[in-house]
């Protein structure tokens, strides 16, 4: 917080008279803890507010005048308390109490908000491990340390009568007990086999001892899936589950089969091979044939084969034309993580304008609306928003639309906001100006917060407030106003080239962009930071990508 240079004559212009009867000593001169002014900062802003409020002093003799009747009885008041802040925070042991008050009122604030975060973890009465390190990270973001959140987590365990549930951990319990009363089943059929043998008798049972037992396996998958968070297998359940498949004498393929409720036929693999054959074929014949695939025309080609178009929640869908660029950053300013550069390739695609905004979110999901921070509109980019929940929410919007929705792989995103010609910013080379992008100015209280720019948002704003901040493509917000999820795990570069990458080992997912809570630096179109998918901030959104059409060979 700074006072502006010069004060506003007109109060209407300048809210920043009102603190001057504030509990914070540090607001009623213009200042903020956080930058722990010293002794000629603090005289200096002391000096300049009771030279305005002198100013003001001949408004008393006139109580019809409008600013009379805004200012009232702060006339007289104001020139004393500011005076009564400037001698407690120039007074050391004054001050030291002063401060350790606000450090409590800021941590009772905190918790109060991070209580919010919890009620919403808790809301089925289980915290998973991942919900918990979501709450740990959100916990730090509001200032708390690791003792008083894993204190509050506790409480709220207690009064919530929740518990702690580890699905993995649940599944695989589960799963061994399954196995083993499949492998006594066995061993009692085979029993009877051999029983049935010594008296010249046929034995009975659904799977004989070494023979396979589909039901069996069926019934782990089943009791998997029940066991998991969302109800659905991921790659490494299935990885787990191939490992097992073994102990019902069952083949790779039909285990698979059964995991993706598909029928199995005994005879995939011959087909299969025959099906990679015929693969070959088509691939030699393509590479001597005329080549008709979008990547063999130019990019105006493609954006004319390609229109833009807006979708059924009114999001306007950019088409960003094949290429092949530079991705990472190897500047002096670059992050390890942005390091090596390598060349990648992408196949075209579209990709949203803006954000999602709260209206269009909160179509798929009403409910989010409780989540909106106070200072948000239906048309801010839609927060509180996990990577999974945004993934779902891609789902319901390519049921909902009739085409192929999903989150921007990282390449896309940051192609999108460079373009072709690398762009350090999406706007170009020059340093963030309020103009630009929303991002941790002087209207923010962070130590990194930039006291020379004023963007005139103190948090996030509408998507399209920054047009003069457009990417090459068109595309809006991309550096600034709140962070969004990319589809790719987090993880380092490699040097060799690349097309289409989007890795998907690791436990955190990548977020781009920056936001409103950012400093400068992390707007590059080259910044990059992880979070785990059950992570939700109020400076975390997401925008969506739209797979194009494929092209057939005439």
């Amino acid at each position: 917080m700074a006072l502006p240079y010069p004060l506003p004559d007109d109060p209407r212009k300048w809210d920043g008279w009102k603190l001057y009867n504030s509990n914070n000593l540090y607001e009623r001169l213009g200042l903020s803890y956080e930058e722990n002014p010293g002794q000629q900062l603090i005289e200096e802003c002391c000096r300049q507010l009771l030279l305005w409020w002198q100013k003001k002093l001949p408004l008393k003799s006139q109580p019809n005048n409008p600013l009379a009747q805004l200012l009232g009885k702060a006339i007289d008041e104001a020139p004393r308390l500011i005076t009564q802040a400037k001698v407690v925070l120039l007074d050391k042991d004054q001050r030291a109490v002063h401060d350790q008050q606000l450090v409590q009122q800021s941590h009772v604030s905190a918790l109060e908000e991070f209580q919010k975060f919890i009620s919403f973890s808790l809301a089925d009465k289980r915290l998973t491990p991942s919900a918990e390190n979501g709450l740990y990270g959100m916990g730090r973001n509001l200032g708390l340390s690791d003792q008083m959140i894993a204190e509050a987590i506790e409480q709220s365990l207690l009064e919530y009568g929740a518990v702690r549930y580890d699905p993995e951990a649940a599944a695989a319990e589960n799963a061994a007990k399954v196995i083993a009363e499949a492998e006594a089943k066995a061993a009692s059929l085979q029993a009877s086999a051999k029983a049935a043998a010594v008296n010249g008798e046929q034995s009975t049972g659904a799977a004989p001892a070494g023979q396979p037992d589909p039901e069996g396996f069926q019934e782990l998958v089943e009791q998997w899936k029940e066991k998991t968070e969302w109800g659905e297998l991921e790659d490494e359940d299935k990885e787990k589950l191939l490992k097992w498949a073994v102990n019902f004498h069952l083949p790779e393929p039909w285990a698979k089969a059964i995991m993706d409720d598909e029928e199995y036929d005994p005879d995939a693999e011959a087909k299969e091979k025959a099906a990679q054959e015929e693969k070959k074929k088509k691939m030699a014949a393509a590479a001597s044939a005329p080549k008709s695939t979008a990547s063999n025309y130019s990019p105006e080609q493609e954006k004319g084969m390609f229109p833009p178009f807006t979708n059924d929640l009114g999001m306007q869908m950019i088409y960003i034309p094949s290429a092949s660029f530079k991705m990472g950053c190897v500047s002096e300013e670059a992050a390890h993580n942005e390091e090596p550069q390598f060349d990648c390739s992408l196949t075209g695609y579209y990709i949203s304008k803006f954000p999602v905004t709260f209206a269009q979110f909160e179509q798929f999901a009403p409910e989010h609306r409780s989540k909106r921070p106070a200072w948000a509109n239906e048309n801010h980019p839609a927060v509180m928003v996990t990577w999974e929940q945004a993934g779902k929410f891609c789902d319901w919007l390519s049921s909902k639309d009739g085409r192929k929705y999903r989150l921007p792989t990282e390449a896309e995103w940051e192609y999108a906001a460079k373009g072709p010609q690398n762009r350090r910013y999406p706007w170009g080379e020059s340093e963030v100006a309020g103009a630009l992008a929303n991002f941790a100015d002087s209207s923010t209280n962070f130590h990194w917060s930039d006291p020379t720019v004023n963007d005139g948002f103190a948090q996030s704003s509408p998507v399209g407030s920054f047009p003069l901040g457009i990417s090459p493509f068109g595309c809006e917000d991309m550096a600034g106003n709140v962070w969004e999820w990319c589809k790719d795990a987090l993880g380092d570069y490699k040097s060799s080239a690349q097309t289409n990458p989007c890795p998907s080992a690791g436990a955190q997912r990548v977020v781009r962009g920056g936001s409103w809570r950012s400093k400068a630096n992390s707007l590059r179109t080259t910044a990059r930071l992880g979070q785990m998918p059950s992570y939700f901030a109020n400076d975390i959104g997401f925008r969506v990508v739209c797979v194009r059409p494929v092209i057939k060979s005439a």
